[in-house]
């Protein structure tokens, strides 16, 4: 359909008023609300992009009646990426229509408790903020780098573990290979003298 869209989260970024806690139960609820993977729309496609097409869905945002208290757009800005006038007033006025700490229809708490019309939940508070935001998102991306570093390291200290044991078998079984011929000899010669000394046996 080549309709334009942008993706919320790449769109928004933290304030600096929000705590780390606040910014991680923020983005916990807007992901169960499935507020934070939808696409942000313009109006005047609505029609289009709603047309079910079986085997396909996605959520979309539109703006809405802008709420006259507290709101998403006090403790969240756009990003630096957002330079097209028009794109800058949709997600200005989503940002408004969702209330912040304050009672309404759809609204959001710094604990995490979010409505959505008559439908109220909770998050699990375990959640950490990795994807609201390019910042957020290159943080995401350099504490992954981090950990792959570090399973990288603990792999390379089993594998020289592994080298260490498998070099020492190795020399056991060599030490092995050159006992095994001495040890057949002697078995060998032991079995021969037996042999010799049964007939002088029977003689006497």
């Amino acid at each position: 359909l080549k309709i334009p869209y942008q993706e919320f989260y790449k769109a928004i970024e933290f304030g600096d008023s929000l705590t780390e806690q606040e910014c991680n139960h923020l983005e916990e609820a807007l992901l169960s609300m499935g507020i934070l993977d939808a696409l942000v729309v313009d109006a005047s496609y609505r029609e289009q992009v709603l047309t079910m097409e079986e085997g396909c869905e996605d959520r979309y945002l539109f703006v809405q009646k802008s709420y006259s208290g507290k709101s998403l757009l006090d403790v969240l800005e756009l990003n630096d990426s957002m330079n097209d006038i028009f794109s800058n007033q949709r997600l200005t006025g989503i940002l408004s229509g969702i209330a912040y700490n304050e009672e309404s229809m759809i609204s959001v708490s710094s604990e995490g408790i979010y409505q959505m019309g008559v439908l109220s939940g909770t998050i699990t508070g375990e959640h950490v903020a990795g994807f609201l935001g390019a910042r957020a998102r290159e943080r995401n991306r350099q504490e992954q780098i981090r950990v792959c570093k570090e399973k990288i390291q603990g792999l390379q200290s089993s594998m020289n573990q592994l080298e260490a044991k498998k070099a020492g078998i190795v020399i056991q079984m060599q030490k092995l290979e050159q006992e095994s011929p001495n040890i057949l000899d002697l078995i060998l010669g032991h079995e021969i003298d037996l042999i010799i000394d049964i007939p002088h046996q029977g003689a006497d």
